[in-house]
């Protein structure tokens, strides 16, 4: 079973929590086993070529282990909280799939930028997405 964080400002019901890159690179160097990931990066929160780098560094840092998650936003509260527009459905999944054929780029073989590569095995599927349409959270 993994170890995957939440990528959220507020508490919710699991209450406040680290930041997930670091709390996730943290729980990295302290196991040689461990699976590690997010349930869901929101996509708007941070640059794809800034969190691309980020969590393919972990994954190399990790051995390997990192599990990838992405979405597109969804709870509209956090975007206030942060400052962040909250745009419409539709304008937040254009942006996702936008920020997917990056990763995909970043993560190619011949990536768009010099980028650390992940370690994991190569895949033609997208990391594990979530759109507010098929966010399990979102579901009932």
């Amino acid at each position: 079973m993994p170890l995957l964080l939440r990528d959220h400002f507020l508490p919710g019901t699991f209450g406040d929590q680290f930041a997930p890159l670091s709390a996730l690179m943290a729980a990295a160097m302290m196991t040689s086993t461990l699976r590690l990931g997010s349930m869901v990066f929101d996509n708007d929160y941070r640059h794809p070529v800034v969190l691309g780098k980020e969590v393919a560094t972990l994954d190399v840092l990790s051995g390997g282990r990192f599990e990838f998650g992405l979405g597109a936003g969804w709870m509209g509260s956090e975007y206030e909280q942060a400052g962040l527009p909250f745009d419409p459905p539709g304008t937040r999944i254009d942006r996702f799939e936008e920020a997917l054929q990056i990763f995909k780029g970043l993560f190619a073989d011949e990536p768009h930028n010099k980028l650390p590569l992940p370690l994991q095995q190569k895949s033609t599927t997208p990391p594990n997405s979530y759109t507010p349409a098929t966010n399990p959270a979102q579901a009932g």
